[in-house]
């Protein structure tokens, strides 16, 4: 059997009004066995929204994951709270009945640790970084509240001791820090001590938003993460507002980043973030192969990658894997902070020449010029 694992997947946004049909025309995702990506959203009709950034997609994109062409998902991602409490088990019922498996979040964390099925003894466990970069806001599943189920050494040690004899695990984990190639060094290490483990079969990461490297271990790799597999474009309102406008303007001021905006702006994908990685894994060999796909722009419609991306980027990745498996801690934690600093610094320059050329410098004037008004009118 090939089971193929897919990035971060939002079928929210423009991809609402697509036929996820032909979403996907890789012949290398059509070809797999079984299909499996991160769901990056709650599935919910419901009005409430979290005091955080959101990404939010009705129940119809359960049928639509269906649709397209998977099997399972990751449900162990940040924003499964994006809609309250109630959206994650709005999420959980309507993946039910569609017929697609998930794991890694829960009503409880009794639900959250349990598996995916794939066959043949080989499952799916899914799990969520907590308090790490970029990964916070997150609901937590316990005993009585649901969540997702949080990454920890102790965590997945317990779900793979409750899998049946001779069962083995994919591990699907949301970790990183967004925008960066890198992973943190102890990303690096949890991912060695786990390959060590007869019960893992592969480790594969997901969160950062564009491809990282791998590691071999134990004749085991850990992809750090696979980058966004069919993430659509959407809308924000200010100041930081996912929505999705019934009837979107002709021409809408646009960004490259998630950032406060003045008015109805569209948030579409740089080409770094539109480039992902698929997993084949061949439950016959053990053996673990990766290719590189592109969703198009501005359509979400997901192809076979154009050969100077794939050889560019095979390339990168080679690279990346070798830094990650061969460069010792004490130079790679220099190299990670070094390289977390620069990426934030020009991503913040970035956004602030969006933010002007969207706004023009009509409006920034003004707006300058209305702060000194409105806080001499504040004052007590």
């Amino acid at each position: 059997m090939k089971v193929l694992f897919c990035g971060d997947l939002y079928p929210g946004g423009d991809f609402e009004n697509c036929d996820p049909r032909g979403a996907v025309t890789a012949p290398v995702f059509h070809a797999a066995d079984f299909r499996v990506a991160t769901l990056e959203t709650a599935l919910s009709d419901r009005a409430e929204r979290a005091d955080k950034s959101v990404l939010t997609c009705s129940s119809a994109g359960a049928a639509a994951v269906r649709d397209m062409g998977l099997h399972a998902v990751s449900l162990a991602q940040n924003h499964i709270q994006d809609m309250g409490p109630h959206g994650i088990l709005d999420t959980i019922q309507h993946l039910d009945a569609a017929g697609i498996l998930h794991t890694g979040a829960g009503k409880t964390i009794a639900e959250a640790i349990r598996p995916a099925w794939i066959g043949d003894g080989l499952c799916i466990l899914a799990f969520c970084r907590y308090r790490a970069l970029t990964l916070n806001q997150i609901a937590v599943a316990d005993e009585e509240s649901p969540g997702v189920a949080i990454l920890t050494p102790e965590r997945v040690r317990s779900a793979l001791d409750q899998l049946p004899p001779g069962a083995r695990a994919i591990l699907v984990f949301h970790w990183g820090c967004e925008h960066l190639w890198l992973t943190p060094y102890d990303n690096i290490e949890l991912a060695r001590e786990l390959l060590a483990d007869e019960r893992v079969a592969l480790i594969i990461g997901s969160h950062p938003h564009r491809v990282q490297g791998y590691i071999e271990h134990a004749g085991k790799r850990a992809y750090f993460s696979l980058g966004n597999f069919l993430f659509s474009n959407f809308y924000l309102d200010a100041p930081c507002i996912q929505v999705s406008p019934s009837t979107p303007p002709a021409k809408p001021p646009t960004t490259r980043f998630y950032h406060p905006v003045h008015r109805l702006t569209h948030k579409r994908w740089l080409l770094v973030n539109r480039i992902s990685m698929v997993v084949t894994y061949n439950t016959e060999t053990g053996k673990a192969q990766h290719q590189f796909l592109m969703q198009r722009d501005p359509r979400p419609e997901v192809t076979a990658a154009p050969a100077w991306v794939r050889l560019t980027f095979a390339l990168w990745v080679r690279a990346l894997a070798v830094v990650s498996t061969h460069l010792p801690k004490a130079l790679y934690q220099p190299l990670f902070a070094t390289h977390h600093r620069v990426t934030f610094w020009i991503l913040q320059k970035r956004i602030l020449l969006t933010r002007v050329r969207n706004r023009g410098l009509a409006g920034i004037w003004a707006k300058l010029r209305a702060r000194p008004h409105s806080s001499a009118h504040s004052q007590p």
